[in-house]
């Protein structure tokens, strides 16, 4: 939507005309009328893209995955799209399995839904490496390092905290299950001498000793 508009300003600024001419201090740049949308998105990208990559660096994962075969140890994008456009349109894309497996996260948590055990071990496995990789930044690199990588900290620290709600619903659920197992095991099922207590197919029935 910001690109749009933009676009749509240039487009107002022309008055007509088939180019935009914008100044930047002493620089000018001259802007045709073919290229207003894709010089919107660049400067729409360039100044949003590293707020877009911390709320989705999970996907920088499937980013890398593409990028194996095809350009690495450079990370893949196209020709015709700067790296800060091509990340600002995709990264909330790859990112969608991990906002995903949050919120199955919060539907075992806040829902009690029960979750199979593979998305607890996968969510728990996720929200450690993202601790790991945010204490090792924090303590293996200088403040000089850090410098122009804030945007991966906060991604890193709030995912640890978004991955967090997997092992705490797997906790829910060992605790649930425990307390259905402890009142089962102190239940008891009264029953005179006349009776006996049988085991069927279908659980515990009584059934009446005629003798």
């Amino acid at each position: 939507m910001p690109t749009l508009v933009m676009a749509y300003r240039l487009n107002k600024v022309a008055h007509g005309a088939d180019y935009v001419r914008l100044q930047f201090g002493t620089f000018e740049q001259i802007v045709p009328r073919h290229r207003w949308l894709d010089f919107a998105l660049e400067r729409v990208s360039f100044a949003t893209w590293q707020p877009i990559a911390a709320i989705n660096i999970p996907g920088t994962a499937l980013e890398i995955l593409i990028s194996l075969p095809l350009s690495w140890p450079y990370l893949w994008k196209p020709n015709e799209l700067s790296f800060y456009a091509w990340r600002t349109l995709t990264l909330p894309f790859f990112c969608l399995p991990a906002w995903w497996l949050v919120g199955r996260g919060l539907d075992g948590l806040v829902r009690r839904i029960h979750l199979h055990w593979v998305v607890l071990l996968i969510g728990s496995a996720r929200s450690g490496l993202c601790l790991f990789l945010l204490v090792g930044l924090c303590l293996g690199t200088s403040a000089q390092d850090r410098v122009g990588s804030g945007w991966a900290l906060w991604g890193l620290g709030f995912w640890s905290l978004g991955f967090g709600v997997l092992p705490l619903a797997w906790q829910r659920q060992k605790l649930a299950k425990r307390e259905r197992h402890d009142a089962f095991s102190n239940s008891t099922v009264p029953c005179s001498p006349r009776w006996l207590t049988l085991f069927g197919p279908d659980g515990w029935q009584l059934g009446r000793r005629d003798h």
